[in-house]
């Protein structure tokens, strides 16, 4: 199920936890071994059988480790590591440059990437394109589109925020508006039957905008998508130290002292080793939902430990 949420970071996680716990696992040889030959069969399946499935778990991956001009056109012109993360590292970075024992403070990332000492720009400038209106939706949404109704007509004036059209996806009765994020004069309506998401429906002539504008991209988000790097930048080493030698010691744990672990403990050690792994993206560390989520477990491993200890005192 995660795997067809084309959530990548966290099948690659749940991946990393399912393979600790078949290796660490008392018993149950044959049925591990069915259930990774059915999931390994499973997922290859999809990926040759769903195009939007491949396209998001190998094109969009490959285009997120390493980017070059003919994959990403305009943005990036020429080869870079994580194009999509690595200028919010460099902002995390030199917010912990500034203060390495305490970082920024908690969740001070949105507030202060875009102070001049701290801001990063992507590599090229993005280019926008005002002389046409395209249908954009998000990746997961790749149904064709039926346009309901226009709202304007060739010749006629458009502005920013206007609602110009209303459509449906083929195969769902919602109706949905559409809204022009640009200005001008329509110049032609293409008409088409059905549209694909992301296919021109206008072309239109700027009245105030310049027909093409070179945008520099800041790095700024709500967390720069890295538990480490976020605790480097906000907390600094204090409390980065804290996290990572937790990490540490779950990774003690699994490796030597397994053995002295139920499976019940292992699975739950193992999701939490899995919820500190550093080589990942991530949500907001001090996300109230990811923190409930990430310490839920906790409490059935103290119990599980409390009766433990009970047992062995009798």
């Amino acid at each position: 199920m995660i795997f067809l949420t084309g959530e990548r970071a966290p099948f690659l996680t749940a991946s990393l936890a399912l393979l600790i716990i078949v290796i660490s696992l008392r018993g149950f040889f044959y049925p591990k071994l069915a259930l990774f030959v059915a999931a390994v069969f499973v997922i290859i399946s999809f990926i040759f059988l769903n195009p939007t499935i491949l396209d998001r778990h190998i094109t969009q991956l490959k285009n997120h480790i390493v980017s070059s001009e003919e994959t990403r056109g305009l943005e990036i012109r020429e080869n870079k590591i994580f194009p999509y993360y690595m200028p919010m590292f460099k902002t995390s970075l030199k917010m912990f440059n500034d203060n390495k024992l305490f970082g920024q403070g908690p969740k001070s990332y949105r507030y202060s990437c875009d102070k001049e000492k701290f801001i990063t720009y992507f590599p090229t400038p993005i280019k926008l394109n005002n002389t046409i209106i395209k249908l954009t939706n998000h990746w997961k949404v790749q149904n064709n589109i039926d346009i309901v109704e226009f709202f304007f007509k060739e010749g006629d004036i458009i502005e920013k925020g206007d609602k110009i059209l209303t459509f449906k996806y083929i195969g769902n009765d919602d109706l949905n508006v559409f809204f022009s994020t640009k200005e001008g004069r329509i110049d032609k309506i293409i008409i088409k039957d059905p549209y694909i998401s992301g296919e021109v429906v206008m072309k239109i002539t700027p009245q105030y905008s310049p027909k093409f504008l070179l945008l520099k991209k800041n790095a700024c988000n709500t967390h720069p998508h890295n538990f480490y790097i976020q605790l480097l930048a906000e907390v600094g080493l204090v409390g980065f130290v804290f996290i990572f030698g937790l990490f540490i010691y779950l990774l003690y744990l699994l490796v030597i002292k397994r053995k002295s672990f139920s499976n019940s403990e292992i699975c739950i050690l193992a999701g939490f080793f899995i919820t500190l792994w550093p080589l990942t993206t991530n949500g907001n560390f001090f996300n109230n939902w990811i923190n409930l989520i990430s310490f839920y477990p906790l409490g059935f491993l103290l119990y599980m430990l409390s009766i433990k200890n009970k047992r062995m005192v009798k």
